[in-house]
């Protein structure tokens, strides 16, 4: 849910794309956006260089989406010098293959 105060278009809104997009998406909805002109060009790259990187794209979801603050890190509080420390905030998550591996241990035991 795109948070009510924000005046200014996204990103997403830019290259008209969902949150979840893929980085070929992007790259695509970008070749979009330049042949539609609906924002100046130089919007248009922003938003583009936005997305495709992975510390300003988190930063995008943060500061302009209320539903996504939550599970994102307070990227105010803390000074990342680089996406490596980023990730590592997220360490302890467990990949589906994980949890997968888990349940069926769980289901041998019984």
């Amino acid at each position: 849910m795109k948070d009510t105060l924000q005046k200014e278009p996204t990103a997403y809104d830019i290259l008209g794309i969902r949150q979840n997009a893929t980085i070929d998406e992007i790259k695509t909805a970008f070749a979009k956006a330049l042949q539609v002109k609906k924002y100046p060009l130089q919007q248009i790259a922003e938003a583009r260089k936005q997305l495709l990187s992975i510390e300003t794209r988190l930063e995008e979801d943060f500061f302009y989406y209320e539903e996504e603050k939550a599970s994102i890190p307070d990227l105010r509080r803390v000074s990342y010098t680089n996406s490596k420390d980023i990730i590592h905030q997220f360490e302890d998550l467990k990949s589906y293959d994980e949890i997968d591996k888990e349940i069926e241990v769980e289901r041998w035991k019984k």
